[in-house]
């Protein structure tokens, strides 16, 4: 392997305080560029809570649910005060905030819902933009309308961004008189090894590394990014397997990736100090997550990004090559107390070919939401809008054509309708909240409530098959019969568990979880999204109806979703009418029970060597004639 080495900088934020404040004061747009390591996320929050002597309310964004949770708690503990009251967070279905709060942490996605609330945002003094490099779809939309306000508000809104390194040409053009600090942070000596060769099966030789590492002596702790929460799960266990029984006890492993479960598993594991404390990691790791005594870092070269398909409709995860800016991310989870090791799995040219920052991701991502939030408010001319990049005017086309086809916009996507003006409003993805407020008409909104808190709630974990089968060896009464619960499929068996459970007396609750393999943090996650979406359709003032017919949720499920129709080839495999693929029925759908129909509704794609389709509802041949107003299945019957 080749070597680069790195030098030792000793320059560390808190140099700067005096010079940060000033700069606040006197200029309303400010560009933060610090190192890795230099304390941006945490040291910038304290030095404007320190003197924040009016009492202004200060927001902070992060790209990441967890990284916001982990900031908050972080500044809390810095500045001594308790987490919820004068530091506080706000995140999909979870918040911790209140009057006395005077700095919290969002997500990009809640700074755009306070717009809905209030254009000018007059309740904040001070709005803090992290990780600004990261370049998402929400943070494109946020300093667009940011800079609206901008005008309006003048000299009464100071914009501060923060970042390791950007391309400064694209805010110099959008933003004047923007005053722009460059920090350096206290850096111990790096040494960056290359491969000789590229390497194909990078797990292999992460294996290799580990155990060399171990086997020397050179105890250290050490972290390793994987694309994504398969492969980390598969390392995990190739490790456990061909490590030596003696090393088996000094060795903890730690994966880390986007769910709240898998980091809640995290902070109650201790990092034991004289053992080799692994951390397994996706791309969350690379900012804002701090992990301590870092020696070696292990770095694939690769992540996973959600993309979005033109012209078959459908977005997918892909395995792409990282930019040289989040190799540096990365490398900068080292050297900050003692002397490391970057172990780059790839070559030296082949480092110097890659991008140097990230590609933004408004050219490949669903811009359904985006268009909807812009229409909502009041946004209509997107070519004048000050995005940072400009959206694929086939992607815009395409895009309203689906708000179209969910009764969202009129046909000129000049006019916004009353239902999406309140969807908006739901922290749900856009079709399932459509689906909510639509299936007032057929009177069975309450059901339908019902299963969205499992489907919106990080990823679908609920395996209807097994219930099912444990359930028919099981004698308990139920008021319906099982084949009334689950013969029209899982969108409405989840629905009918989740009021089942609801009903069941809180003593016998905790056993009928773990009697039927539930996961409890789970289904108590849900619940908790459950009641807050019940009470954001009570502010809305939306009327909840329960009904007992199971083919009027079934129809109305399908009236709102129509387009993820699929339909029967042989036995096992169907033919997708919106994007033209063939796909194969998942394995755990409880339809196979019953007998798998010629007609399905599906919620979930996957695209891989073979395409599955997932969460799967009977449909009704009677039901596709009732729908008219499109004729959008016609088309293609």
């Amino acid at each position: 392997m080749s070597i680069k080495k790195s030098g030792i900088h000793k320059m560390m934020i808190q140099e700067f305080e005096y010079e940060i404040l000033k700069n606040i004061i006197y200029y309303d747009s400010i560009m933060i560029i610090g190192e890795t390591g230099c304390g941006k996320t945490s040291l910038i929050p304290k030095i404007l809570f320190r003197y924040n002597l009016e009492k202004f309310i200060i927001n902070i964004t992060e790209p990441r649910r967890l990284v916001v949770i982990n900031s908050a708690i972080r500044l809390s503990k810095i500045v001594n005060k308790k987490i919820g009251i004068e530091i506080g967070f706000k995140i999909r279905f979870m918040y911790m905030i209140s009057r006395k709060t005077s700095i919290y942490y969002v997500t990009e996605a809640i700074l755009l819902n306070e717009f809905l609330l209030e254009n000018l945002l007059m309740k904040f003094s001070v709005i803090v933009l992290d990780e600004i490099h990261e370049r998402t779809i929400n943070l494109d939309i946020l300093f667009g309308l940011l800079l609206r306000v901008k005008k309006f508000r003048q000299k009464n809104l100071k914009i501060i961004f923060m970042t390791a390194t950007v391309d400064l040409k694209i805010f110099f053009k959008k933003v004047s008189n923007i005053r722009v600090m460059l920090i350096k942070g206290t850096v111990y000596l790096k040494e960056f090894l290359f491969s000789k060769y590229n390497i194909k099966n990078y797990l292999i030789v992460c294996l290799s590394i580990m155990i060399n590492i171990i086997k020397g002596n050179n105890f250290g702790n050490s972290l390793i990014f994987l694309s994504g929460k398969n492969e980390i799960y598969l390392l995990k266990k190739m490790i456990k397997f061909f490590i030596n029984y003696k090393y088996k006890n000094i060795i903890n492993i730690f994966t880390m990736f986007s769910s709240f479960f898998n980091y809640y598993n995290y902070k109650n594991h201790e990092v034991i100090k004289n053992a080799l404390n692994l951390f397994l990691s996706t791309n969350l790791c690379e900012t804002s997550v701090t992990l301590k005594n870092l020696k070696y870092v292990i770095d694939t070269g690769v992540t996973k990004i959600k993309l979005f398909n033109i012209k078959k409709n459908i977005s997918f995860l892909k395995v792409l090559l990282i930019s040289k800016l989040q190799t540096m991310q990365r490398s900068g989870r080292i050297g900050r107390s003692t002397y490391g090791i970057v172990f780059r799995l790839f070559k030296y040219e082949f480092f110097t070919k890659l991008d140097n920052f990230n590609n933004s991701i408004m050219q490949i991502s669903d811009l359904n939401f985006l268009l909807l939030f812009l229409k909502t408010v009041g946004v209509n001319d997107y070519e004048n809008f000050d995005f940072l990049n400009m959206p694929n005017k086939k992607n815009i086309t395409k895009t309203l054509e689906n708000l179209f086809l969910l009764r969202l916009i009129n046909k000129s996507g000049k006019k916004v309708y009353k239902n999406a003006k309140i969807l908006i409003f739901l922290p749900l993805g856009v079709i399932h909240s459509n689906t909510l407020i639509q299936s007032i008409i057929f009177k069975c909104n309450y059901n339908i409530l019902h299963y969205c808190p499992f489907i919106e709630n990080f990823g679908f974990n609920i395996n209807i098959l097994t219930y099912y089968n444990k359930l028919k060896k099981s004698k308990i009464f139920f008021p319906l019969s099982l084949k009334n619960i689950f013969f029209n499929g899982d969108l409405l068996a989840i629905s009918s568990i989740f009021m089942i459970y609801k009903k069941i007396p809180k003593k016998i609750k905790k056993y009928w979880i773990v009697k039927y393999n539930f996961n409890q943090k789970f289904i108590l996650q849900s619940l908790k999204i459950y009641f807050l979406l019940k009470r954001i359709l009570n502010k809305l003032k939306i009327l909840l109806f329960y009904s007992k017919n199971n083919d009027t949720i079934g129809f109305s499920i399908f009236y709102n979703q129509y387009f993820l129709v699929s339909l029967k080839i042989k036995k096992n495999s169907y033919f997708t009418i919106n994007n033209n693929l063939k796909v194969y029925t998942d394995s755990n759908t409880i339809l196979k029970k019953f007998g798998l129909p010629s007609i399905l509704l599906y919620v979930n794609l996957k695209i891989g060597i073979k395409n599955y389709i997932t969460i799967l509802t009977r449909i009704k041949k009677a039901w596709v004639f009732c729908i008219k107003k499109n004729k959008y299945i016609y088309y293609r019957l």
